[in-house]
C-alpha cells in the first residue's frame, strides 16, 4: 500500500485507515504532529479528536 508513494500525509492517512479497520476493539487511530510546542491533529480514523493539545 505504501510502496512507491512518497507523500508523507498520504502514507500516514492510509496507515491509520489500515490500523483502524483491522481491529474492531479500538476506538480510533490518530497521528499528532508536534508544531510550535503543541500537538496538532494529523490524519486520523475514528471519533472526532482534539485538534490542539498544549
Amino acid at each position: 500500500m505504501l510502496d512507491g508513494e512518497h507523500d508523507l500525509i498520504a502514507n500516514m492517512s492510509n496507515l491509520v485507515s489500515l490500523i483502524f479497520n483491522s481491529d474492531q476493539n479500538i476506538n480510533g487511530t490518530t497521528y499528532y504532529r508536534l508544531k510550535n510546542g503543541e500537538l496538532i491533529l494529523g490524519p486520523f480514523q475514528g471519533k472526532p479528536a482534539c485538534v490542539h493539545i498544549p
